[in-house]
């Protein structure tokens, strides 16, 4: 099926576990969440300012982490899509994991934060703290 919704292209997608929802992020500046088996778009996610690239879902498809071009980091609640969470100043492209079981370790992407290439970051949204480490590689 095509996912038809957003109004510019699309930069990240993230699958929920069970395979029945799909998260979409656009250039529009926006997340879509989609019903896999219908195609329905269920959700359109606002908050963003700029692009949003980064789309990460947790393995029990209750949250959702984006990382945008405006420089946050942000955490919704997949049921209501409500942005729970903004981590700012962090220019995230690729979100590769949220944990759906932990409250400590949310999201980590791998980006360019203030020059600094291979940094990566793990994200704290109860106390909106980030950790930050260079990747060795």
């Amino acid at each position: 099926a095509v996912l038809k919704g957003h109004t510019e292209s699309v930069k990240g997608v993230a699958m929920s576990a069970d395979g029945k929802w799909i998260a979409s992020g656009s250039w529009d500046k926006t997340l879509r969440l989609w019903d896999a088996a219908t195609g329905e778009c269920t959700a359109v996610l606002e908050g963003h300012t700029d692009a949003a690239l980064g789309v990460a879902m947790a393995a029990d498809g209750k949250r959702i982490a984006s990382g945008s071009y405006d420089l946050t980091v942000r955490l919704w609640d997949a049921a209501t899509g409500e942005c729970t969470a903004v981590l700012e100043g962090v220019c995230c492209c690729d979100l590769v994991e949220v944990d759906g079981a932990s409250s400590a370790r949310v999201a980590s992407c791998s980006c360019a934060m203030g020059g600094k290439p291979n940094t990566a970051m793990s994200v704290d949204p109860l106390s909106s703290i980030s950790t930050l480490f260079n990747d060795p590689s």
